[in-house]
C-alpha cells in the first residue's frame, strides 16, 4: 500500500477520534436514511439512544450442517431461513439491522418492545421447527434465539463510493450491552452442553471458643466436615501450592473430591431478567406467563449475573398449515 492511501487513512480515523459525537433519544428504531444521523468529515457526528429489546437468532450446527449437505442444500437452506425470519420480524414490528451468515439481529420500536420482541421470538421458533424443518427435511433443524433490554446507541459509519456498491460500504453500528448480552444467549440457546462440576468433602478448620465455660472447657471445637458443589473455574479460586505444605485448599482440609458430569440443555428462547420483567409490566397476562411456560436456566452467561429465563414455545396455528 502506498504512503497516501496510508496518510488518507489515517487522516479518516483521525477525524473520527478528534470530533464530538452527540446522541438524541428516540423510541424509532433509527434506519441508514436517517437525516439525523451523521459521519461527515469534519463534523460532529450525530447519532441515536433508543432503550429496546435486541433479538439475534441463528441455526444450531450450521458448521455440521454445512459439512455433511450438498452446497445447493446449504444455499437454500440459509436463504430459506434468512427470508422467513426477516418476514416474522416485520410481521412483529421489528427491524433487522444486521445480517451476518445465519444470524439475524433485530431491535424493536421502545412501546410494549418486551412483548413484540418475545412474540417475535415465537413465531421464529415456530417458523424453524413448523416450516423450514418439514420444507428442509432436515428433523434435526434447531435454531437459538437470545433477547436484552436495555440502551443501545446507534452511529452511522462508512464511506463515500460512487456506482452499484456504494450502499455496501454503508451501515449502521449498535453499540450496546444488550446486544452483547442478547449475542451470548443466542450462543446457548436450544444448545447442550456438556457440564462438569467437582463435589469436595472438606474439614473446616478447628476455631477457637469465644467463651471458656469451666476451666476443663477446651479452647477450640472442630466444625463438622462440610460437602460443596464447584464449577473447575470456582474451585481452582480456591486452591493454591506451596512446596512447603503442597496443596492448599483455602476453606480447609480436603477429604474427598468427586468429579461430576452431566448434560444440561437450555432452551430455545432464552431471554434476560429484564426482558422477563418488562413482559410482565407490558402485558401480565401474556398467556407465557399465566400458563407458567418460562423457566429460570442456571446459566452462566459472561458479564452478565442477572436471572435467565427460557422456554420453547411454538403457536398452535401452525398445526394446520398445509405442505
Amino acid at each position: 500500500m502506498d504512503l497516501q492511501t496510508l496518510q488518507d487513512i489515517s487522516d479518516n480515523i483521525k477525524d473520527v477520534f478528534d470530533t464530538q459525537f452527540e446522541y438524541s433519544n428516540t423510541n424509532l428504531v433509527p434506519n441508514y436514511e436517517d437525516t439525523n444521523l451523521t459521519y461527515e468529515r469534519g463534523q460532529i457526528k450525530k447519532g441515536k439512544r433508543i432503550k429496546t429489546c435486541v433479538l439475534y437468532i441463528d441455526i444450531r450446527n450450521s458448521v455440521n450442517l454445512s459439512k455433511e449437505s450438498p452446497r445447493e442444500f446449504i444455499g437454500q437452506l440459509y436463504t430459506g431461513f434468512v427470508k422467513a425470519m426477516l418476514l416474522v420480524a416485520d410481521y412483529h414490528g421489528g427491524y433487522v439491522r444486521n445480517i451476518i451468515g445465519d444470524r439475524v439481529m433485530v431491535v424493536f420500536p421502545t412501546y410494549d418492545c418486551c412483548t413484540s420482541a418475545i412474540e417475535c421470538a415465537i413465531s421464529m421458533n415456530t417458523v424453524a421447527h413448523h416450516i423450514i424443518a418439514v420444507h428442509a427435511g432436515v428433523r434435526t433443524f434447531k435454531c437459538g434465539i437470545g433477547i436484552d433490554y436495555g440502551m443501545m446507541r446507534v452511529l452511522k459509519t462508512g464511506i463515500v463510493k460512487q456506482g452499484k456498491d456504494r450502499t455496501s460500504y454503508k451501515n449502521l453500528v449498535w453499540t450496546g450491552r444488550a446486544a452483547n448480552i442478547a449475542s451470548r444467549l443466542t450462543d446457548l440457546a436450544n444448545k447442550a452442553i456438556q457440564q462438569i462440576t467437582y463435589k469436595v468433602r472438606y474439614q473446616p478448620p478447628r476455631r477457637r471458643k469465644l467463651i471458656r465455660f469451666t476451666p476443663s472447657s477446651p479452647l477450640y471445637y472442630i466444625p463438622s466436615p462440610v460437602e460443596e458443589e464447584y464449577t473447575p473455574e470456582s474451585f481452582s479460586q480456591q486452591i493454591g501450592w506451596t512446596e512447603q505444605s503442597g496443596l492448599q485448599f483455602s476453606k480447609g482440609t480436603i477429604l474427598n473430591i468427586t468429579k461430576i458430569e452431566k448434560e444440561i440443555s437450555y432452551k430455545p428462547i432464552l431471554i434476560t431478567g429484564s426482558v422477563f420483567s418488562g413482559l410482565v409490566e407490558e402485558n401480565a397476562e401474556h398467556e407465557s406467563i399465566a400458563k407458567g411456560f418460562w423457566e429460570e436456566q442456571k446459566i452462566g452467561v459472561k458479564d452478565y449475573d442477572g436471572k435467565v429465563y427460557g422456554c420453547n414455545l411454538t403457536w398452535k396455528s401452525a398445526n394446520k398449515i398445509q405442505y
